[in-house]
């Protein structure tokens, strides 16, 4: 048996260290005052809306309003001594603006006090490394790092399985794993659901009869009960888009859906077993783990990207 030796110098630690998510709360008037002195492309339209814009964007008044963002921003570190904005958040700004992709994830999800709490992030990727803002909770993050760190940020966005909202059907939480309807009956059932008439939902589950399908067989009167679990119980939603363009310069975009319920996540995706000619398209139900999230986002950007 022979060893090997490599004597070549290993990445020093300033080397390891430059790669390693940094995050970044800041107020709003800190992350405007920083786009500003950096140039930073914010990534959503200017308005003239009087509420302010954390709270547009995240559902929740800021929770810190401090008069003086320059002194924030010192205090941050995002300053070097001259006032100026360091070389290291000039580069991840930089990199947001010349993105190679665009990832933008929206979720909404129900709190136990019946209201809704919301978040936004804007990921950008740009070679080997990410840059992102969020908005949530009335603040702004900011925060960068190298691409092998990326899928677990992505999945520390989605929040866990929680309790069953108010109003559930009684006698089960949540529909089948698996379940799998058309289109066209996914957002007609959800019309019925929500004005309450149970008798539109019977008349569809009765005009397409074996068009809701699960692992195990289903009558019209259990059809009728997956819908309605379907629709009323969902406690959160999840969408996210992965745009760029391919070697050509074609404009690619992917997207990917979830609905959470009490017992956890669900991906939306188009059901296989519904290509026949002349039947509708389908989409399926299918259990998810958070953190599936930055995978199935990986999967996207590279063929949006044609690497």
């Amino acid at each position: 048996m022979s060893a090997v030796v490599d004597l070549e110098p290993g990445p020093s630690r300033r080397e390891r260290l430059t790669g390693l998510p940094v995050r970044v709360p800041l107020s709003e008037a800190a992350l405007l005052r920083l786009a500003e002195d950096a140039g930073l492309p914010l990534p959503w339209p200017a308005t003239r809306s009087p509420h302010p814009l954390s709270e547009r964007l995240s559902g929740a008044a800021p929770t810190d309003d401090r008069a003086d963002p320059v002194a924030e921003l010192a205090a941050l570190g995002l300053l070097g001594g001259d006032g100026r904005v360091r070389p290291c958040v000039v580069a991840a700004l930089a990199a947001f603006g010349r993105a190679q992709v665009h990832v933008d994830v929206d979720l909404a999800r129900r709190t136990p006090a019946g209201g809704t709490a919301q978040l936004h992030a804007w990921h950008r990727g740009r070679g080997d490394r990410v840059t992102w803002l969020v908005a949530a909770g009335g603040r702004f993050e900011l925060g960068w790092c190298e691409v092998a760190w990326w899928q677990d940020l992505l999945a520390s966005l989605v929040p866990q399985a929680g309790a069953a909202p108010g109003g559930a059907e009684p006698g089960g939480a949540t529909p089948a794993d698996g379940l799998s309807l058309p289109w066209s009956m996914l957002l007609a059932s959800a019309d019925a659901v929500r004005q309450g008439r149970d008798d539109l939902l019977s008349e569809l589950v009765r005009r397409h009869p074996g068009e809701v399908r699960a692992p195990e067989p289903l009558d019209d009167l259990a059809a009728g009960r997956q819908l309605r679990l379907l629709h009323r119980n969902v406690t959160g939603r999840l969408r996210a888009t992965v745009a760029g363009h391919g070697p050509s310069g074609d404009r690619r975009l992917g997207v990917i859906g979830w609905l959470q319920w009490p017992d956890g996540w669900r991906a939306l995706t188009p059901d296989p077993g519904r290509h026949d000619p002349g039947r509708p398209a389908g989409v399926r139900l299918d259990a998810v783990a958070p953190a599936r999230l930055g995978a199935e986002v990986a999967r996207l950007a590279i063929g949006v990207r044609g690497w």
